[in-house]
């Protein structure tokens, strides 16, 4: 009985040491090339698709952290062309030394022409990748491709991808006038019943030219720098159309996205002079109703806001001066307008960006058999909305006036 103790330990000692090898699909720090941002095109050829990576260089990072002040540009852009996603992914080990790595990619950027012929094929590369985070954001390139979008750089960083991210977390946070889609939020979209994707909306603008160029290692005089300007539209995989500023952020009232924003109101008694009012506060909700076999929406919207700029604005101890109302009115004007702006926008593409079919799914699920067969074609664009808009000021900052008895 000892002996056959004996010999089971000796070969669970011999086996156990084999099954404990845990680095046999180790990848070498060294042999990996980490991407932070791929651009997606229209290949020259017509039948194949470019695809343009942004490269971290370790060595010119290494050199700007100690205090060195390197010229070197802090990142390599390489293009590699393919009939498909992985196969111009494969291609580009024609060029790079190193296996790209994409759990560290922070962007997705699309150029206007793929977009519009359809992202089927491409998005499904993406999403089965393993290592592509789905907190990766999606942005098409309006007017241009996806590949000069990653040639902008943000003066302020020395990575232009990690510039483009804060844009988009500063805007979302101070302005509201953006969306920050991530490629789960696009994939969601697309199979959701009764809700079209949207992504985030680029442009490329050019800055006054500088002199002393200087070579591809180096940083180079920055010609041209990224702007987040709205969002675009998807119906389906296909891109057909934009928001400007104004109908993203009556995008975001609607969702209940709006953090925080300026609202520019007229000054009460004083034309053409505005009042800058900060928001602080807001939410959104959305009600459906089926009314005589047509669907309805109500959208109800409360904001709070304070006054941004030092006004003196005073008001009688015996109520809230008018000029208060007038200011609240004004903000509900506008938050109406923005919102009533976007959903035009949306019914004239065809594309119900706001899930209201979606809505109906879920709280109407018998009626939704009937109305999905032509949705976005004409249910979306003869739906009836509803919106209702409260503003209030929180701190009006108010001076109240004295006045004197007998006077």
């Amino acid at each position: 009985m000892r002996r056959n103790l004996r010999s089971a330990l000796v070969v669970l000692l011999l086996v156990i040491p084999m099954l404990l090898g845990g680095c046999w699909s180790r990848r070498e720090i060294e042999r990996l090339a980490f991407v932070q941002a791929v651009a997606v095109d229209k290949a020259q050829e017509s039948d194949k698709i470019q695809l343009t990576v942004e490269l971290a260089r370790p060595s010119a990072l290494a050199a700007t952290s100690q205090g060195g002040g390197s010229l070197e540009s802090a990142v390599w852009r390489v293009s590699s062309t393919g009939y498909t996603v992985f196969d111009a992914i494969r291609n580009f080990a024609s060029q790079a030394p190193r296996q790209l790595f994409w759990a560290h990619n922070r962007l997705i950027v699309f150029g206007e022409e793929i977009a519009r012929d359809g992202l089927e094929d491409v998005l499904d590369a993406f999403f089965r990748d393993p290592e592509m985070r789905r907190s990766v954001k999606v942005i098409v390139c309006k007017g241009d491709t996806g590949a000069n979008f990653l040639q902008a750089e943000v003066p302020l960083e020395r990575v232009p991808s990690q510039g483009v991210v804060g844009i988009i977390l500063s805007g979302i946070e101070k302005l509201s006038t953006l969306v920050d889609i991530s490629l789960n939020d696009f994939g969601r979209a697309l199979a959701a019943d009764g809700l079209e994707p949207i992504a985030i909306r680029a442009e490329i603008i050019d800055l006054p030219p500088d002199e002393d160029p200087r070579g591809s290692l180096e940083r180079t005089p920055i010609s041209k720098a990224p702007r987040i300007t709205g969002a675009a539209v998807f119906k389906g995989t296909k891109l057909v159309g934009w928001l400007n500023k104004a109908e993203t952020r009556g995008y975001n009232w609607i969702k209940g996205k709006t953090a925080s924003s300026v609202i520019m109101v007229e000054k009460p008694n004083e034309r053409d002079k505005f009042i800058s009012v900060e928001l602080v506060r807001a939410s959104s909700r959305i009600s459906t109703e089926i009314v005589d076999g047509k669907p309805k929406v109500t959208i109800q919207v409360k904001a709070m806001g304070n006054f941004a700029d030092r006004e003196n604005i005073f008001v009688n101890p015996e109520g809230l001066a008018p000029s208060v109302l007038s200011i609240e009115r004004q903000m509900a004007t506008v938050i109406r307008n923005e919102i009533e702006a976007v959903i035009n926008r949306a019914k004239e593409l065809g594309s119900d960006i706001f899930g209201f079919g979606e809505t109906f799914y879920r709280f109407h699920p018998k009626e939704w058999k009937r109305l999905r067969e032509d949705w976005n074609d004409q249910g979306f664009q003869d739906l009836e909305v509803k919106v209702e808009v409260k503003a209030m000021l929180r701190r009006s900052g108010l001076i109240e006036l004295e006045v004197p008895l007998g006077k």
